[in-house]
């Protein structure tokens, strides 16, 4: 089993390096560093930089599309959902939602670029941290924008379909993949992400028979991992 860590906050090497070295000096041997819509305009290289810097401790290291496009976890600000209204959900009265939808092309051409960006970085695999619709204390439904009720219509579900073709991107150019899902909290269980499994057709993906990573998220979770 091995040990995961988020990192994010911080964009000045010279204390990436002291915090990653003291990581890897407690016994950590993954790291997560964040990549978000500001990264992918504004920090392209400062993120490799962190990259290279951390794999020199010997660690793996994830990138999570931190909170893009309101569809991944993180509370970070998405200019993708301010400023491209036609690639918001829609709620069931019609009205649009403050998150792009995951079935839209024009975010998933967005995506697109992101992935090829956060591949260019060198991190060991990318991490897709919680995909979701949006919700809050009136909204938890999901989308019912046209390609999204285009693919109910199929029987396929909208998520799925949406992590299977970002993943099949990522495999297409040698890269791995790492699933998280907000469900898993839900069925009870500490282990939300697997590596190494790239079946993705579903959110189902914690039924791999042969997982070559499992990660659990919360301090509690690693407490219990070290004994």
């Amino acid at each position: 089993m091995l040990v995961a860590t988020s990192y994010f906050g911080n964009r000045i090497i010279r204390h990436v390096g002291a915090d990653v070295r003291k990581l890897r000096h407690e016994g950590f041997d993954i790291v997560v560093h964040t990549f978000s819509e500001g990264d992918l305009r504004f920090y392209r290289k400062t993120v490799r930089d962190i990259v290279d810097v951390t794999k020199e401790t010997g660690m793996h290291v994830w990138i999570d599309p931190w909170g893009v496009g309101g569809v991944f976890g993180g509370e970070t600000f998405s200019d993708a959902a301010l400023h491209h209204q036609d690639w918001l959900q829609v709620a069931a009265d019609g009205n649009k939602l403050p998150a792009c939808c995951p079935s839209n092309p024009g975010f998933q051409g967005f995506m697109c670029d992101w992935t090829d960006a956060a591949l260019e970085t060198g991190a060991d695999a990318v991490f897709w941290d919680e995909p979701h619709f949006y919700s809050d204390e009136n909204q938890r439904a999901p989308c019912h924008c046209k390609y999204c009720r285009d693919l109910a219509e199929q029987g396929k579900p909208a998520i799925g379909t949406f992590l299977r073709d970002v993943c099949d991107r990522v495999q297409s150019r040698g890269g791995q993949n790492v699933k998280s899902t907000i469900a898993a909290g839900q069925l009870g269980i500490d282990v939300i992400a697997i590596w190494g499994f790239d079946a993705c057709e579903s959110m189902s993906f914690l039924s791999c028979e042969r997982p070559r990573i499992a990660w659990a998220a919360f301090l509690k979770g690693i407490a219990q991992l070290r004994g």
